[in-house]
């Protein structure tokens, strides 16, 4: 009988609310991503799109970031704790 042992993968995070939800395409809006599963770690980025920011966790549910210079249009917003696996999102950041 072999036994083995396979660690849980950790919950994804989830972004529940970008406040605020739209900001100039030229960038450099400081903005509040409300959510939950998020972790306090190196790998903590967000992502607009295609592009990728980083994040600063600020407390449980709460990240804080700055908006990349973008073309216009609306973006997912969606938030990683590894740097590599991006959650699923039903938030977007509309670039004006």
């Amino acid at each position: 009988l072999k036994l083995t042992t396979t660690a849980a993968a950790p919950t994804p995070p989830v972004v529940t609310e970008v406040l605020p939800p739209s900001g100039p395409c030229t960038g450099g809006t400081r903005i509040v991503i409300l959510g939950s599963n998020f972790i306090n770690c190196p790998g903590l980025k967000v992502r607009f799109g295609d592009m990728v920011v980083p994040a600063t966790f600020h407390e449980q549910g709460t990240l804080i970031c700055v908006t990349p210079s973008r073309n216009r249009g609306r973006a997912p917003v969606s938030v990683t704790n590894d740097g590599v696996n991006f959650c699923e999102t039903q938030s977007y950041f509309l670039f004006e």
